[in-house]
């Protein structure tokens, strides 16, 4: 086991990028990528609800799906909030693109899932 505080910043920093490169060569999933990340560790939690659960790769289109479940579409939304407590008024807001637009607003209701967190 490394022991961090032999090495330098740097050395620290490059020891990092082995094993995120490491990561993404098991998962496909970059995770210096913040939707990517996101999106994979929101997987992660509803593998036990979801066991097929499977996180598409690129930034257009699908977020995941869980054919076995019967979910072929699922978009996922994420965000934060200050209040130590969940509560309606203070629910984090998804944000769909170009909802003014017809076709992207079909589009949204061609999901089969959505995932908040």
């Amino acid at each position: 086991m490394l022991n961090m505080d032999d090495l330098t910043d740097f050395q620290c920093l490059e020891t990092a990028l082995v094993y995120l490169k490491e990561f993404h060569r098991r998962t496909t999933v970059n995770a210096l990528d913040n939707y990517s990340y996101r999106e994979y560790s929101s997987n992660i939690q509803l593998k036990s609800y979801l066991p097929s659960i499977f996180k598409k790769p690129g930034r257009s289109g699908d977020d995941a799906t869980a054919i076995k479940e019967g979910y072929e579409h699922i978009e996922q939304k994420s965000g934060t909030i200050s209040a130590k407590t969940l509560t309606i008024s203070n629910f984090p807001k998804g944000e769909f693109d170009k909802q003014a637009d017809p076709a992207r607003r079909a589009h949204l209701f061609k999901y089969d899932g959505l995932l908040l967190s």
